[in-house]
């Protein structure tokens, strides 16, 4: 019987280490997911700021655009088209580099 006990406690005991490292291992997963989550709300944050920013590009390259097509209506030449297709060009390529480099 006493025997019986002893194995009794001995299972006991294992199963309280085990279930100590169980709860350990939750913990430590929960920790994770904390951190998982503090950085989806830090990208997602960082998402909506580069949303703003393309909006904002978006609309100024309509404006452009319709300004563009105004000016080459008026001035009547294609050489005007051309050029201020290029300086369009130059100044995405410049507002690309300043927001992103």
């Amino acid at each position: 019987m006493a025997e019986g006990r002893r194995s009794l406690q001995d299972f006991e005991a294992e199963q309280d280490e085990a279930l100590g490292e169980l709860s350990d291992a939750v913990g430590r997963l929960h920790a994770m997911g904390l951190n998982i989550n503090e950085e989806l709300e830090s990208q997602n944050a960082l998402l909506d700021d580069v949303e703003a920013s393309i909006d904002e590009v978006d609309d100024g390259l309509r404006m452009l655009t319709r300004k563009t097509e105004e000016l080459v209506r008026k001035a009547g030449g294609k050489r005007w088209c051309a050029l201020l297709t290029g300086l369009s060009i130059t100044a995405v390529v410049l507002f690309y580099l300043v927001v992103f480099f």
